[in-house]
């Protein structure tokens, strides 16, 4: 796999600004499946939701892949590997998050 991808969030830890400063990290993604991204990059609690994105080139706008969920603790023995990883936004994600969007934060309840 020779596909890079970024973790952008804000970290809870003390020592990295308690949620006040976003964080980034990259790395090479060393496993998937059809539902989710495996990688080494550097993330710690407080990161989950965190967008998981690709960037094509140095002028391209970032491509969001995944939602960063899950430390070295999710990630399933059979694979052979240790890794963070993060849900795919897979087509059915992706129009579940566009219903959100549409609905706002009221639920549509709202006027």
């Amino acid at each position: 796999m020779d596909r890079y991808v970024h973790v952008a969030g804000y970290p809870g830890e003390a020592a990295k600004g308690f949620g006040r400063e976003m964080w980034a990290h990259r790395s090479k993604v060393i496993a998937t499946t059809a539902l989710r991204v495996y990688y080494d990059v550097d993330t710690t609690p407080g990161q989950s939701g965190a967008p998981a994105f690709t960037v094509d080139s140095d002028i391209a706008a970032p491509i969001g892949i995944a939602i960063h969920a899950y430390g070295t603790g999710g990630t399933p023995g059979h694979l052979g590997v240790v890794a963070n990883s993060a849900p795919r936004i897979t087509p059915d994600l992706f129009e579940t998050i566009q219903r959100w969007i549409d609905v706002g934060p009221d639920g549509g309840a709202g006027a």
